[in-house]
């Protein structure tokens, strides 16, 4: 930890200091916008420019979130109880990650009869798994401002392992469910 003083110096830090405070600005203004509308994280993880489980990674330590998965309309609630009631159910990427995030995967791998992914679901747990693997030895940290404090938090590798071992569980739990088509009418 260290302090700057802005009655010494010549400014050189200002800029950085902006930009910190800039975007803790606009994370909170996601932040609320996110809490205060119907937005499906997936939806909102596209117009934000984070990945869906940087948004879950993000979004899913406060609980005055709530995290949203559809729009709220009854046509996305017909589809899902239609969808729970047959035989399989087909589950997307981040559910699958939520749960190992939860502890519950193992749960989950129980119901694996009534689960199933598509090709695409397994092809992002893959990615996912893949670049938290590359960051793998890599000094990483993130800048920001609480609204009182500038904080420098370097990322540990126990952190990067932990990670890592998040999405590797993920994608070996959607590979253990069944693989059906991405077709329509499937």
């Amino acid at each position: 930890s260290f302090t700057i003083a802005d009655s010494k110096g010549d400014g050189r830090f200002e800029e950085m200091l902006a930009l910190a405070r800039r975007r803790a600005e606009q994370g909170k203004q996601l932040e609320a916008t996110y809490r205060d509308h119907v937005i499906p994280i997936a939806m909102f993880s596209r117009f934000s420019g984070a990945s869906i489980f940087g948004v879950w990674d993000g979004f899913s330590p406060n609980p005055d979130i709530g995290l949203k998965v559809a729009l709220g309309i009854e046509g996305e609630f017909e589809a899902g109880r239609l969808a729970a009631a047959r035989p399989a159910t087909v589950v997307d990427p981040l559910s699958i990650y939520a749960w190992v995030r939860m502890g519950v995967a193992p749960l989950m791998r129980k119901l694996s009869q009534q689960l199933a992914v598509v090709q695409s679901t397994i092809d992002a747990l893959r990615e996912l798994a893949e670049e938290r693997e590359s960051q793998r030895g890599r000094k990483m940290g993130t800048f920001g401002y609480d609204g009182e404090r500038y904080q420098f938090l370097e990322m540990t590798e126990e952190h990067f392992e932990r990670q890592l071992a998040e999405a590797n569980a993920a994608l070996e739990l959607a590979e253990a469910l069944p693989l059906v088509p991405a077709e329509a009418g499937q």
